[in-house]
Parts: C-alpha cells; structure tokens; sequence
C-alpha cells in the first residue's frame, strides 16, 4: 500500500469507546463490538467494591482476555433524504443512460455496448420537429416532453443486496500502573455482498403510451437488462458480481486511564457515588485488505487502508453498586492515502455506477462520536445489563485527483462520503464465577440513519479476568 501527505492533510474525525474501541471509517461497521460486557468496566470493578466498604468475590483485576462471536446484517440503507432505499443504491440508482453522456478522458471511445446505446434515437421528437434527439444527448430531459414520455427514472437501475459478516473477536486488557491500562483488540470476519437482482427502474411516465413504450423498450434492451448490465460493466472493466472475503481485520490499540472518586461518603441525607472520568488514547493500525476499486460491491474489513487514532473521554456516575450511568465523546482522524484507478464521476448526471478510473488521494473526513449508558450491575443476582445510545457522524472526504485537468467531478463523491450511524444497544451479562463471565448484545440501527445502510448485529462474549 502507498501513503502519501497530501495538501491539507488529515482532518479531524471522532470516537473511540470502550466497549467499541474506536470507530472506523466504514459506515458498516461505524462501531467496531468487542465485548458485551459493562462498557465502564475497566478492570476496576474489584476496586470500586472496595472504596463502597463491600467485599467482594473478584480479586483485584490486573489482566483480562475476551472472545467474541458476532453477526451483522442488512438488507436496507438509507440516502443522504433519509429515505429507505435497497441496499445496493447507497448512492443513488445506477444511472445507465449517462454512461452515453461521455467518454472518459483517456478515451475517444465509449465502447461497443455504450456505443450502441448512444446512437439510439427517441421514440417521439419532444420538439415537433424531424431533427433526430439521440440516447446519448444530456440535454434531452431539459425537454418537459421527454421527461413525460419515459419516466422520471428513465434509464436508471435498483439493486437490491444483502451484506452479511460473521467473525470472531478478540480483546485483552492489561493493568500497567494503578490507574493506566492497556488494551489491544483484533479480529477476522468473513464478508458477504450479494446481488439479488438487477431491476429497470424507468418510472411510470405520462405522455403518449405507445411512444413511452418504445422509449423504455429501448432503454431496457440497450442499457438496463441485467444481461446488458454485466455487459457494459465489463467492457468498462467493472466486476459486478457477488463479493465474499475472509479476511483480518484491523488491529486497535490504546492506553487508558480511570480513577474512581467518593462523592458524599461523609455527608448524612446525601446520595452517595462514585464519579469516575476516564480517557482513552487509541490507534489503529490498517491491517485489513484495502477495497479494490474495480469491484463494485468490495467492502473494508475496517478503515480501507488509512492509519488511525482517536481520542475518548467521559465519566460515570456509580450509584450504590446496582445502576451505573455513563457519558463519552472522542475524535478520530484517519491518515490519508493515495489510490490509483479510483472510479470517480465525469459527468453531472452519473450516478452509482462510473465508467472512468484516475488516481487520486483520499483524506477521510472527520468522525465524532457520542454515547450515553444505562448499566445495572447484578440487578438478578449475577445478571447485569446495559442499554447504550451511540450516534457516530461521519463529514466528508476531500478527494484530490492527480490531473485536475481531465474532466473529473470528484466533489460528487466528497457529498456522498458524508454519512451518520445511529444504533441502540442493549446486552445482558452473567458471572458464571468470580473471575469468567458470558453474555449476549443486540445491536439494532435507528431510523434516523442517514447515508448508510442499516445494520443489525448479534454478538456473544467469554471473558476471564485475573
């Protein structure tokens, strides 16, 4: 892989968590799980059962190794509107009639299949006149008439897809002094991205029947049949089938520190707490496979090859060893890189799907996170559980290309790169003996999403602390 310094280098992103480690620059996987158990933990439990004058079961923890199981899947996204789409058109329908509108900088061709597509006339002349208005003219749907007449999603596909990743995790925490730990996590996943159809999704249209049916009978046979897709997708060297990959994921680090203060412990009619601040200083190193970008449906093991770290701060209220309530919020930034053969747009109508491929350098915009916890601590003898709101926003990329000067429109990706993930997680955990604990975490998306697919995520952990 190729790292570069590009002008106006690295931007600011957010979050790390403790629970979650830090989030990653890939809105399937925004908030990386690698345990279900109290997210505040912090090998501390021990020593906070001390300062409330209990005596507790658990040594002082100094070491902690955990396993976690895990499951996601989606089937359905939401767009930069907020409104649900199929999952393979994250970013708007395949656009197959603006594939005719150019030809990419490098190229005086458009191809045998675009080819034929552009010199297809329209059915029906919006301007009453012989003059031939062909597939190829973008400047046909400034006519009312042949918006009319074909649809208002003429020429333009739907994909729907289903993700699906199934892996294992691992953490493990070391004490280092007192108050400062450290803890690394990794993982391997197995990814899925399957295609269940490619449907022409011209629109009802409005004009006359029988010119609006040659229109769309065209469009169909010449652009958007799901034979005449694999076709076109081929010849402008697009691999669109089904993507699975069994991979390593991305490798986390951090140093924490936590300390643990009485509140009220001296003062009748009171309620006495703990209040714990915490920060964390995390990296991640970009041990997963970076996406090729001659596959169209390639998804990152985690941060698609950028460098991280990130910084995540909070505190939590403990009151009486049953309910603890928690508050964090980080920063992340992601290290630039330069990618070759990156599809980007060179027409203003395109979209989801991009014939032409330049080199350009990607800095990843800025995540923040945000993360408020619920914990009950044995409220059934050795059960606890927690419910978690995390919200992490993603701002846009800058994308530089090498050559300014070939046409490219690279600020059509930057808006498309902006995105928001929103989850609800609740997990139950039970001690099965002083020093191994177990436990199961469901982790379902909001509605309020924006710009990213929705993602479900079932996850199991066995931990042991000594």
């Amino acid at each position: 892989m190729k790292y570069k310094i590009c002008a106006g280098a690295i931007g600011f992103l957010a979050s790390t968590s403790l629970i979650h480690g830090m989030t990653s620059n890939n809105y399937f996987d925004a908030l990386p799980i690698y345990s279900t158990a109290n997210p505040h933990e912090f090998l501390y439990d021990f020593g906070k059962d001390i300062m409330r004058g209990l005596k507790s079961e658990q040594k002082d923890e100094r070491f902690n190794f955990t396993i976690t199981p895990f499951g996601q899947r989606s089937k359905r996204a939401k767009d930069i509107d907020q409104e649900e789409i199929q999952l393979g058109n994250i970013h708007g329908l395949w656009n197959m009639l603006a594939l005719t509108y150019t030809t990419c900088p490098t190229s005086s061709s458009l191809g045998t299949n675009l080819a034929a597509a552009a010199a297809q006339e329209y059915a029906c002349n919006p301007t009453g006149t012989d003059t031939p208005l062909y597939f190829n003219d973008d400047t046909a749907f400034t006519y009312t008439a042949v918006i009319c007449n074909t649809g208002s999603n003429f020429g333009q596909v739907e994909v729907p897809a289903e993700y699906r990743r199934y892996g294992v995790r691992f953490e493990t925490a070391i004490m280092l002094l007192e108050d400062l730990g450290f803890k690394a996590q990794f993982g391997v996943s197995d990814l899925q991205f399957t295609v269940t159809a490619f449907r022409d999704n011209n629109g009802t249209g409005c004009g006359e029947a029988t010119c609006e049916g040659t229109n769309q009978r065209n469009v169909y046979r010449l652009l958007t049949s799901e034979d005449k897709i694999h076709d076109i997708a081929s010849e402008i060297g697009l691999n669109i089938n089904n993507f699975h990959k069994t991979s390593f994921e991305d490798m986390r680090l951090q140093l924490f520190w936590r300390h643990a203060v009485e509140v009220n412990q001296d003062r009748n009619g009171w309620s006495q707490f703990l209040f714990m601040p915490f920060i964390q200083l995390i990296g991640t190193i970009a041990t997963g496979p970076e996406k090729d970008p001659s596959i169209q449906f390639a998804v990152s093991h985690g941060n698609n090859g950028h460098h991280a770290f990130g910084i995540n701060t909070g505190f939590t209220l403990d009151f009486d060893d049953r309910v603890e309530i928690g508050f964090e919020a980080g920063g992340t930034v992601f290290m630039d890189r330069t990618v070759c053969n990156l599809r980007i747009p060179n027409h203003k109508e395109q979209s989801g799907i991009f014939p032409c491929t330049t080199t350009a350098c990607i800095s990843p915009g800025a995540n923040w996170h945000f993360l408020a916890t619920i914990h009950a601590r044995h409220f059934l003898r050795r059960l606890s559980f927690f419910i978690q709101y995390a919200q992490v926003n993603h701002q846009a990329d800058t994308i530089r290309v090498a050559d300014s000067t070939l046409g490219f429109i690279p600020s059509m990706l930057e808006k498309q790169s902006k995105w928001n993930q929103r989850y609800f997680l609740s997990s139950l955990h039970y001690d099965i003996s002083p020093n191994v604990n177990a436990g199961i975490l469901w982790q379902a998306p909001l509605s309020s999403n924006r710009n990213a697919p929705r993602i479900g995520g079932l996850y199991g952990t066995v931990a042991v602390n000594f």
